[in-house]
């Protein structure tokens, strides 16, 4: 299995309907600020369509690892396991855990959405997938503390 990760740019005109309605609640709940605060969060405001395929994380204080506050229901049904309240770190396989963990270090540094694009390559080509997924933070001026993920 080869899986390979790279920042694209983030175009809110090509993210579509679900994913640009998510985009666009976040951006109108951080109002003037850097970034929202998760206070200010209603999953509820989230198409239907797209929740269940959204993970939610905080941010752990050596920004090392992420604790799953949220994983959705489509996401358990997909990946066969609930990490709900656990760490990234604990993802299988440990390829998985290492780009994700990449990831949402570089949303922690830039402070800012980011758009991710993955394309997983297996040896028989069977399962061979390209997907992107939207990370948005959350806190303030100083810190991420939060970061909703949802896929393209």
């Amino acid at each position: 299995m080869n899986l390979t990760s790279a920042n694209i740019k983030l175009d809110r005109t090509a993210l579509g309907t679900h994913l640009g309605a998510v985009y666009d609640y976040w951006s109108t709940i951080k109002k003037n600020s850097p970034l929202p605060s998760w206070s200010d969060m209603d999953m509820m405001a989230l198409p239907l369509v797209i929740l269940p395929w959204c993970a939610v994380v905080d941010v752990l204080p050596d920004i090392d690892d992420f604790r799953v506050r949220f994983w959705g229901t489509e996401r358990v049904r997909l990946q066969g396991d609930d990490y709900t309240g656990k760490q990234v770190s604990e993802f299988s396989p440990l390829q998985t855990s290492e780009k994700v963990r990449n990831e949402l270090r570089e949303v922690v540094e830039q402070h800012q959405p980011m758009l991710f694009e993955t394309t997983l390559e297996t040896d028989d080509k069977q399962f061979d997938t390209t997907y992107q997924m939207l990370r948005l933070p959350f806190g303030d001026a100083d810190k991420v503390d939060i970061i909703i993920s949802a896929p393209k």
